[in-house]
């Protein structure tokens, strides 16, 4: 999936970036995409989510543009530049949003990027690596260069940039 200056999100396809239609089409710029058990959900400026049968429902209680998304197991984790982490459940998403569980607004700074695999959420706020649960974020971090996030093909490892080298968490 890939989302477009207009606010359109479409499928390529992956063997040759051919452009599908448009499954939606959000009214701000899209700041966030992530394709879930439930479907392709995308996040924008105006700190509301997207669904192809959700039409944008507000996350941020100040407006503030989401900037990161995470799905673990049936839990979407959202994050916003207000310093918000709210979860939700995938299940029982109805037209007019996804049940929230929990909503956190951190101290710390807001998540910059955000990744999830079996082991866990991780986030990177204010140039350090954080394991982020239901409950907040936990109290150790590992300091990194930058906000690029991702996980080894298999998802066993975070990959980062630390002290100007990949290292592999």
């Amino acid at each position: 999936a890939v989302a477009t200056y207009d606010g359109s999100v479409m499928l390529l396809d992956a063997a040759d970036l051919k452009k599908g239609n448009a499954i939606f089409k959000a009214t701000s710029l899209i700041t966030a995409l992530i394709w879930t058990k439930a479907g392709v959900i995308a996040g924008d400026a105006q700190g509301k989510l997207w669904k192809s049968d959700v039409a944008g429902f507000s996350v941020s209680k100040n407006g503030s543009k989401i900037t990161a998304l995470a799905s673990r197991g049936d839990e979407l984790y959202v994050a916003t530049a207000g310093n918000e982490v709210v979860v939700y459940s995938l299940k029982g998403m109805t037209d007019k949003g996804l049940p929230e569980t929990s909503r956190h607004t951190l101290a710390d700074g807001f998540v910059e990027a955000m990744v999830a695999s079996e082991k866990g959420v991780f986030a990177i706020v204010k140039g350090a690596l954080r394991s982020l649960s239901a409950n907040g974020l936990t109290p150790e971090t590992l300091a990194v260069d930058g906000p690029q996030l991702t996980l080894t093909g298999d998802g066993s490892l975070v990959v980062v940039i630390s002290r100007g080298a990949v290292s592999y968490v």
